[in-house]
């Protein structure tokens, strides 16, 4: 059976000529939509860079901006008109959104803003509107740390069943430093934070290291779930919170829960001294490895020389990298002379001698490993 394939082109040609031009249409559609959109960010970039070489110039000068935050709101809506009202929120978030910016800084930013008219703007966006607008207005009005918004945000904390809107106001509490709706802000948002940690811990961050020392009272407060605890514990060794040692040994005490113990431990080894080494080693046995790992490390950073016997105990420990950083421990504490002992004991074939002759060559070839590095001995030069 044969075709006519000149009829068969030619009954199709109408048909590829039309697939020919939709395609043509649809990438041209593609490619205006493009350039729109090019031509767009190129405008808001040309906008952005406008206004910040009118708005950097009273950041810049101390007198400026005190006559700026002396002039009526007629006068500062002259200058921060509705048309920067975006940029104006892209520079706060440049500018001020981290907890460690500076007070003037933020008061001029909130003068600005109020004066402007951007705060009630964004106000009023947080009452409709998308969710994910929502959020960022709060987030925005957040990083003013306006007393005035701190009801608002707590009635999205109570109130709002949207994670979104919930973060965005507990940073916003969190940059104003208003730990006493900490503990509702976990309840609320995380009650296992082990679900969420990084986005808790987030949070417990942004308060940055002022509210070390009422974050570390929270510690032995009843009634808070133990993910939360551990969430502070690992706040308080980020801001490394020497004072809040005594309720992390505290805390430590009256747990029962290895997770606990293992976060407080960790903390132990950077906010702890050589006092702490005694209260760290009992948990060199416990059935947990994990928490045997901790302490072995904790120990080596706090330079817990009277630990000798327990690092040599844990170079035989079931749990190969338990037994790695005992033999690290021990390097940093007594030297490598320490490990070459060891190998010669255990004439290089039990397992303590072979993670030793590891470790050994390790630092005679300069080889540091990364994986499960959990810290440096800084003590040792």
């Amino acid at each position: 059976m044969f075709f006519d394939l000149s009829a068969i082109i030619t009954d199709a040609t109408p048909y590829l000529l039309w697939a020919i031009a939709a395609c043509s249409a649809m990438v041209g559609i593609v490619v205006l939509m493009t350039v729109l959109q090019r031509l767009k960010n190129n405008r808001m970039d040309s906008v952005v860079r406008e206004f910040i070489e009118k708005i950097e110039t009273y950041f810049d000068n101390r007198g400026a901006a005190v006559n700026l935050i002396n002039s009526t709101p007629s006068e500062i809506r002259a200058i921060v008109t509705p048309k920067y009202f975006g940029a104006f929120e892209r520079f706060l978030r440049n500018r001020i959104s981290r907890s460690d910016a500076s007070d003037w800084d933020i008061h001029l930013c909130r003068e600005i803003a109020q004066k402007s008219g951007f705060t009630k703007k964004k106000r009023r966006c947080t009452k409709s509107g998308r969710m994910w607008k929502r959020a960022m207005a709060i987030r925005t009005l957040g990083y003013l740390r306006d007393s005035q918004n701190r009801s608002l945000f707590r009635e999205v904390i109570d109130q709002s069943s949207s994670s979104q809107l919930c973060f965005s106001a507990s940073m916003g509490l969190a940059l104003m430093g208003d730990v006493e709706y900490l503990i509702r802000i976990m309840e609320k948002l995380y009650p296992d934070a082990s679900l969420g940690r990084d986005r808790a811990l987030s949070i417990v961050t942004a308060y940055g290291s002022a509210a070390c020392p009422k974050i570390a009272g929270l510690l032995t407060q009843n009634g808070m779930s133990d993910s939360v605890k551990t969430v502070f514990l690992d706040y308080l060794r980020i801001n490394s919170y020497k004072e809040g040692q005594e309720s992390i040994v505290t805390l430590a005490k009256g747990s029962q829960n290895p997770e606990v113990l293992i976060h407080a431990v960790e903390a132990l080894g950077i906010v702890g001294d050589s006092n702490t080494v005694s209260f760290i080693e009992q948990f060199c046995d416990s059935s947990d490895f994990r928490l045997r790992l901790k302490s072995i490390v904790a120990i080596g950073l706090l330079d817990g020389a009277k630990s000798e016997q327990k690092l040599r105990a844990a170079l035989d420990d079931p749990d190969w990298w338990v037994r790695r950083n005992a033999a690290e421990a021990l390097v940093a504490i007594q030297g490598i002379q320490s490990l070459e002992m060891v190998v010669t004991e255990g004439q290089g074939v039990s397992p303590a001698a072979r993670i030793a002759k590891l470790v050994i060559d390790e630092n005679k070839f300069g080889r540091k490993r990364m994986r499960y590095r959990f810290g440096d001995y800084e003590h040792i030069s």
